[in-house]
């Protein structure tokens, strides 16, 4: 299970004003995060790998204790990787947006490393709302942070950037130093990205498994996916769109196993 692989650390900081919050992100952010897997989230969240005394449709006491411990665990350990990520990308960093991007990152990592381990339903039920405003409060994070991109990109048009990295660009005579050729900083940002998207995915499905029962749902995982009807769709918007635009549409025929099925994030 993801949920016990590394989530039983009994490790917790009571956050006061001796606490070096630059070290505890250095600490936290040279761990190793815990690879994760659709399945092992569809699993985890029927309570394949827990013992229950309850049988419903519904996570048990015991499922959402496991989950809610190791997101408290995971999620430090990558919102300390994150904030390292923006840490590396030089003058980028410096983007107000990007501040506000860090600066919020710090503060749910202080929160979360604050959380002692979470071992009861009560404990369990107060963690939630923790999760929820902080699940929330990162919602507009890929908007600021394309903001700042646009802010940097502007900046070094407009020759305001100083001091711009120039390792990113191998000539150091050409004064016009380009975003798209800052391959370097692409890169951080595809981390940061990817990271971002993971730990949406570990933070939404535990606030899922909360939620009332849906049918063929497990927390946001939907057991049965098919990729007929997925791909009927997608025909029938692009019809709809041909007879809209040009008052014809080419046919388009399905062949195959049309009954086949997958767990997949609809």
């Amino acid at each position: 299970s993801y949920f016990c692989t590394r989530g039983s650390s009994s490790t917790s900081h009571s956050l006061d004003s001796a606490v070096d919050a630059d070290a505890l992100v250095a600490e936290y952010s040279a761990k190793r995060r815990t690879a994760i897997s659709l399945m092992a989230l569809l699993k985890t969240g029927r309570g394949d790998f827990v013992k229950s005394d309850t049988c419903s449709h519904t996570a048990s006491p015991e499922v959402l204790i496991q989950a809610a411990d190791f997101v408290r665990h995971e999620l430090s350990i990558r919102f300390a990787i994150q904030i390292n990520i923006i840490d590396k990308m030089g003058t980028f960093s410096t983007m107000p947006s990007v501040k506000i991007v860090r600066e919020g990152y710090l503060q749910s990592f202080l929160e979360l490393v604050s959380v002692k381990p979470i071992t009861t339903p009560e404990e369990e039920e107060q963690f939630a709302p923790i999760m929820k405003a902080i699940c929330d409060k990162h919602s507009s994070t890929l908007i600021t942070m394309a903001a700042g991109a646009f802010d940097f990109r502007d900046a070094i048009r407009k020759g305001e950037v100083g001091n711009v990295d120039y390792t990113l660009n191998e000539d150091r005579d050409n004064c016009v130093i380009q975003f798209e050729e800052m391959q370097d900083m692409h890169d951080y940002l595809d981390q940061f990205y990817m990271s971002m998207v993971g730990t949406r995915l570990l933070s939404g499905q535990y606030l899922a498994l909360r939620e009332p029962y849906m049918e063929n749902r497990v927390g946001m995982i939907q057991s049965t996916v098919s990729p007929c009807d997925v791909l009927q769709h997608a025909i029938d918007d692009a019809t709809y769109i041909c007879y809209r635009k040009y008052g014809v549409a080419p046919e388009v025929i399905v062949t195959g196993r049309k009954d086949l099925t997958f767990p997949y994030l609809p």
